[in-house]
């Protein structure tokens, strides 16, 4: 298992809330990030690594549960 926080985002893309959790995979994570918070942009984070950034919109037009995060951006 390992740490995760989800940082809900207002329309500024300011941070406005987080959340700690445990997930035992970037995927797991995800969606428990969604399913903590689907009314805001949020993003994933595993320590200092950026796991997804999730839509509201995206995540609530999924009708099969499957959800396609927002990628984070390629480490540089």
């Amino acid at each position: 298992m390992a740490d995760y926080r989800i940082y809900r985002l207002n329309r500024e893309n300011r941070v406005i809330g987080g959340t700690d959790f445990a997930a035992e995979s970037d995927e797991l994570a995800v969606a428990e990030g969604i399913r903590l918070d689907h009314a805001a942009m949020v993003e994933i984070w595993c320590g200092r690594r950026l796991v997804a950034r999730v839509d509201p919109e995206t995540a609530r037009a999924s009708s099969s549960g499957e959800v396609r995060p927002t990628q984070p951006p390629a480490a540089s």
